[in-house]
């Protein structure tokens, strides 16, 4: 998804922001794939689940691609809207999102996992919800100002994500089945390590606001 010559012609202020936009699209519909694929693998074929997973990878090669695309106009723009280093860590947080979502879907089909606990889709809407807010704070970052009620709201989805996770592992060692124990240990890591990735998100752009002040 190579930035447009048109794109190349925005002016700073707007550039940069469209970008963000952008990459921020392609995470929350990632999200919502990867939701589908949990609320519904239990009547889904292996096919099916395939071909989910296949989207959502499909989604971290169109980031990535734009990703690499905004770090290149980085490197040849002299002026930008906020600090070149924020700019940066912000683009490569938001594709680290995306790699860790693609890592838990790939997963998933590699365990040949078709039955979900509920703890899952818990944490599945959380990450859904989260990615909403983050959708909401990145399309409003140019205005500069009503940033920080989405950040709040991230932050305590995070704190949710982190109670369930400690119950969730809990739950989990009360079983006897070891190979069970080793995949969803592995699943609710990636999941919690998709959550604080989102939470560190909203923290790098708490830190920009405050260069603002």
């Amino acid at each position: 998804m190579a930035i447009k010559i048109l794109d190349l012609l925005l002016p700073r202020e707007i550039a940069f922001f469209k970008y963000f936009n952008e990459q921020i699209d392609l995470f929350r519909s990632a999200c919502e794939s990867f939701k589908k694929l949990i609320s519904e693998i239990n009547s889904l074929s292996q096919d099916e689940i395939h071909n989910l997973v296949i989207d959502i990878k499909q989604y971290e090669l169109d980031e990535d691609e734009l990703e690499r695309a905004i770090i290149d106009k980085l490197h040849h723009t002299f002026i930008t809207p906020i600090d070149r280093e924020d700019i940066h860590q912000l683009v490569i947080s938001i594709g680290n999102s995306m790699d860790l979502l693609n890592d838990v879907a790939q997963k998933i089909e590699k365990y040949q996992i078709s039955e979900i606990t509920p703890n899952v889709v818990k944490f599945v809407g959380i990450i859904t919800n989260m990615s909403k807010e983050l959708h909401t704070l990145i399309n409003s970052l140019h205005k500069k100002k009503d940033l920080m009620p989405s950040i709040k709201k991230i932050h305590f989805l995070e704190n949710e994500a982190d109670a369930l996770v400690h119950m969730s592992m809990a739950e989990l060692f009360k079983t006897d089945n070891p190979i069970y124990i080793i995949k969803f240990k592995d699943i609710y890591e990636h999941l919690e390590a998709i959550v604080n990735s989102m939470d560190d998100i909203a923290k790098l752009i708490r830190g920009i606001i405050v260069k603002w002040v």
